[in-house]
């Protein structure tokens, strides 16, 4: 040991260049440690991460919260663009007829009769909102749906034109979309989702042709308010069977009006007796 000692301190006191030989013993237990060294580094990275380590289900939570908050961001944009839709078809329906007093009330559809000759639709609105029988009801681009049949306290109940159990009801067909006069129609429910009825007075031009617009023009039985509604377009042509100069038109709504999620009710200030079912 004393041999030791006074060996390093010689050593000590030597200049830097009078040792140089001592760094080879350094590389020899350098490339005796370097083979295994590699494997231990990745060993300790592996149990002592940089970062903290996240498990698979802490993973999947993060997973599941984006998708949350992604359908959460989704499915407010999709409300908002429900309810701009909705403002618009309110105020297409003031300026249908701006003269006579009426309040449109938006209204979902809870559920639709299993009754095939009815298919009455049950819309969450009632005598509470100001809805009576004999409300008309319509839906997106002003389209004619029915009329309520009965009104609860919280719901109600719409028969759609379409439906076999409905009345006929009185048409014209548009020759021309900024024209106000047109051919008279009677129609009436098929059951297949259309009305179909003989067109009246077809003297003159032009003739009723496929593709035309019908709109109600009932105001013996349906309100003022309510004249002018679309019913849908002309969608077939054909000869009476008992009277070959008279021709009957089929007319097609612009949607599957007992298929709607959503009806207009337009409630007017005082409650014409003509229309009510």
């Amino acid at each position: 040991m004393p041999g030791v000692v006074a060996l390093l301190l010689t050593l000590a006191l030597l200049p830097a260049g009078g040792i140089r030989w001592v760094s080879w013993f350094g590389g020899l237990a350098e490339r005796l440690v370097t083979p295994i060294s590699h494997p231990l580094a990745k060993v300790s990275r592996w149990v002592w991460p940089a970062s903290a380590r996240i498990d698979d289900k802490q993973m999947q939570w993060l997973s599941d919260e984006r998708e949350r908050f992604a359908q959460l961001a989704l499915r407010e944009q999709a409300d908002n663009a429900r309810l701009r839709q909705i403002i618009k078809e309110l105020q297409r329906g003031l300026e249908l007829n701006p003269a006579l007093p009426v309040r449109q009330l938006a209204a979902s559809v809870i559920r639709v009769s299993s009754d095939l000759s009815s298919r009455e639709l049950v819309v969450r609105a009632g005598e509470r909102e100001g809805v009576i029988p004999g409300t008309v009801a319509t839906c997106a681009g002003l389209q004619l749906l029915g009329r309520v049949v009965d009104a609860g306290r919280v719901t109600s109940r719409v028969q759609p034109i379409t439906a076999k159990a409905a009345k006929s009801i009185r048409a014209m067909v548009m020759l021309s979309e900024t024209a106000t006069d047109g051919r008279i129609c009677t129609l009436e429910p098929v059951g297949d989702g259309t009305l179909r009825g003989p067109v009246q007075d077809e003297s003159g031009t032009p003739q009723v042709a496929i593709g035309m617009t019908v709109r109600l023009d009932d105001p013996d039985r349906w309100p003022g308010s309510a004249q002018m509604l679309l019913i849908g377009k002309v969608e077939a042509i054909e000869p009476d069977a008992n009277q070959p100069l008279r021709r009957v038109l089929t007319v097609r709504p612009s949607v599957l009006l007992d298929r709607v999620s959503e009806v207009y009710l337009r409630l007017e200030d005082e409650p014409n007796a003509g229309g009510r079912p």
